[in-house]
């Protein structure tokens, strides 16, 4: 060949060197083998499909981690806290005292925010318990993610007759987010825990027995024999309400999910927004003989339960599992439904308010025909707009049904309101001073997961009369 590229003539051309491709067929045959086994694995539940799922489940974890706020604190500002944390907006407002979940540490429980406060209508507190998280997480190796005794939080919350708390709890940065329930007495002393998925707010019946949301998490394609498919790839967060006896032991378990299918209703499986938390059960009332009165067909001990997937609340027959009402639509995503005395039902509907005035609202509904009215945000709100709590949130009726106090988690607030007006009454911030950086203050600004009129029972409970 010559200098420039021309070959000479006489001279044959080259031949081109044939291409072997025996290496790329063999990758190409392990590919084709590894997913081949791959969708076998997943379809048969062949190896490693067991440590696979329990990956998915710690990257779920990781996912969620952020490292930027401690444990409960939704926000912090660059100033320091305010001096007044409570205001009394109107003579109106009630005088009780008031039992607060997890109420920031104020120089009253050592290591970690309080477990709950009792505390008066100028913000002084009255006693504390602590939280025991060293005692019921130190060993917690279901659990993935920034697994540590400080990323636990209570969350649910009430009183038994010696004054001892029951509380659910959840996780910061944990998968899975449901923790569990544990009965704790007036010094701080675990009496009894069970970590098995019990979470949000729960009731507890004259008769001491507790009702709790609970998270069974297992692979799902449909519910029972019907034809729904969850669209779930992983895990699915099956619901159900759990009742514990005062000693902590179990007597029954009602899964949301198999229950609404055998009632009929499969279209509430297939509606929801997100199929691997189909139901998101986040409150449980009980229907007291009072209150059956003025339902037809209610019978005292009948269960309550709000579903936020569903955006409804259900009344359920614990006894034959048949339901007896549901009200779907009325509001969006809510939480915590709460008979008054009438037997209306109180929610915190997150999304289901105008947006003009934030978004969210406390809504009444009527079991017996369907309808419903917004009691709060009104024309008479006006100091304490805009009103908006994208999720969670607690709203507890006073014992005469006049009132109801507000926890709006994300606003890090409560408000007291008048039902009949929608006008607040009285305030409180769940705020606390952080300390500082680079030499300037800082407030930090905790999540607000309920605020509870006390009994004189209570009180008496606690010597507070």
């Amino acid at each position: 060949m010559t200098e420039n590229g021309t070959v000479p003539k006489g001279t044959s051309k080259p031949r081109k060197r044939s291409t072997d491709w025996s290496f790329t067929v063999f990758v190409i045959s392990l590919c084709m083998m590894a997913f081949l086994y791959g969708f076998a694995a997943n379809e048969f539940d062949l190896p490693p499909k067991g440590l696979m799922r329990q990956a998915v489940s710690a990257l779920k974890a990781l996912n969620l981690i952020d490292r930027t706020m401690p444990t409960g604190v939704n926000r912090i500002e660059d100033k320091p806290a305010p001096a007044k944390f409570v205001n009394q907006l109107d003579p109106a407002a009630g005088t009780e005292l008031v039992l607060v979940t997890g109420w920031p540490n104020r120089g009253r429980c050592q290591k970690y925010p309080c477990l709950a406060s009792v505390i008066d209508r100028s913000g002084k507190i009255l006693r504390s318990w602590p939280a025991p998280l060293d005692e019921l997480f130190s060993d917690t190796k279901e659990f993935s993610g920034d697994v540590k005794p400080s990323s636990f939080y209570p969350i649910g919350l009430g009183m038994l007759h010696d004054g001892s708390l029951v509380a659910t709890f959840h996780g910061t940065n944990v998968y899975p987010y449901a923790v569990g329930i544990a009965r704790i007495d007036p010094n701080g002393k675990v009496l009894w825990k069970h970590l098995d998925g019990a979470h949000h707010w729960i009731h507890i019946g004259a008769d001491e027995r507790i009702y709790a949301p609970v998270q069974v998490r297992r692979r799902m394609k449909n519910v029972g024999d019907n034809a729904v498919e969850l669209r779930c790839p992983d895990i699915v967060y099956d619901e159900g309400v759990r009742i514990y006896r005062p000693d902590g032991s179990v007597e029954r378990t009602l899964m949301l999910s198999d229950i609404l299918v055998a009632n009929g209703y499969p279209g509430l499986i297939y509606s929801v927004r997100d199929d691997c938390d189909p139901l998101h059960i986040n409150s449980v009332d009980i229907v007291t003989p009072e209150i059956a009165k003025n339902i037809p067909g209610a019978t005292s001990g009948d269960l309550l339960i709000s579903l936020r997937e569903q955006s409804a609340i259900v009344l359920l027959d614990p006894v034959s599992s048949k339901i007896k009402r549901m009200i779907v639509g009325r509001s969006a995503a809510q939480h915590s439904a709460r008979f008054l005395p009438d037997g209306t039902v109180l929610m915190f509907d997150n999304q289901g308010g105008s947006r003009s005035l934030g978004g969210s609202r406390i809504l009444r509904v009527n079991l017996v025909d369907g309808s419903a009215q917004t009691v709060f945000p009104t024309d008479a709100s006006g100091p304490v707009l805009p009103f908006f709590n994208f999720d969670g949130g607690t709203v507890t009726p006073s014992p005469d049904g006049k009132r109801a106090m507000i926890a709006s988690k994300h606003e890090a607030r409560d408000i007291e309101i008048d039902l009949a007006t929608g006008k607040p009454l009285w305030t409180m911030l769940h705020v606390a001073d952080s300390g500082s950086a680079g030499g300037k203050p800082e407030a930090a600004y905790f999540n607000a997961y309920g605020n509870y009129y006390l009994t004189k029972e209570q009180l008496a409970a606690l010597h507070l009369q």
